[in-house]
């Protein structure tokens, strides 16, 4: 595994703080290979964690001390969508959108390393 310049190579002590699995490098494990895979195809996405769970959107935490609101993908709260394919309290997602713009989840990690 060769590490890239990632969200998650980037992972700061705040992100630890709440529980980030990922080392700074991350070790070299088929969970750090997914994360990594993961946040290479949602370049402009960050993680944060679920804190609160709408029925539309979420409470996340980006810091311990930084929560927002994420608005959930369309497919999410769509009736058919597998309600154990939505992210929940504890889960990581990545979110998309400025710091001070609305956030978007972008997708919840298939491989949940919590």
């Amino acid at each position: 595994m060769t590490a890239t310049p990632t969200a998650a190579g980037d992972a700061s002590v705040a992100l630890r703080a709440i529980g980030w699995p990922l080392a700074d490098p991350p070790a070299e494990t088929p969970d750090a290979e997914a994360w990594i895979a993961l946040l290479a195809a949602h370049p402009a996405a960050r993680p944060a964690r679920v804190v609160e769970q709408h029925r539309s959107g979420y409470v996340v935490a980006e810091a311990a001390d930084r929560l927002r609101t994420a608005d959930a993908p369309p497919e999410w709260l769509r009736r058919r969508f597998a309600p154990q394919d939505r992210a929940a309290v504890g889960d990581w997602v990545l979110i998309e959108g400025g710091r001070d713009d609305p956030a978007k989840a972008s997708t919840r990690a298939a491989a949940q390393i919590v």
